[in-house]
């Protein structure tokens, strides 16, 4: 399933992006170590515990947007401060 590859590529270059990345801003690597780790877990989650059929539900697709744009908003207005 190319799904799988897709996430098994994911994970594989996060170590690797994470290692090299300086850690200027504490809360800023933080909130996107949490999210890094959280997006595949769901993904992964989703696969497993997901129906039979092929591909995401609806409900799936819509939860994974959800916890993007939540990570948005912590990153916009908690981290970065924009307004």
């Amino acid at each position: 399933m190319i799904g799988d590859h897709a996430v098994t590529m994911s994970v594989a270059f996060v170590p690797l992006a994470l290692a090299t990345a300086p850690v200027n801003n504490l809360q800023l690597y933080s909130v996107n170590l949490a999210f890094v780790a959280l997006m595949p877990a769901l993904y992964a989650a989703f696969i497993h515990w997901g129906s039979r059929e092929h591909g995401f539900g609806l409900w799936q697709v819509l939860a994974l947007n959800g916890v993007y744009f939540v990570y948005l908003a912590i990153m916009l207005f908690g981290v970065l401060n924009v307004l």
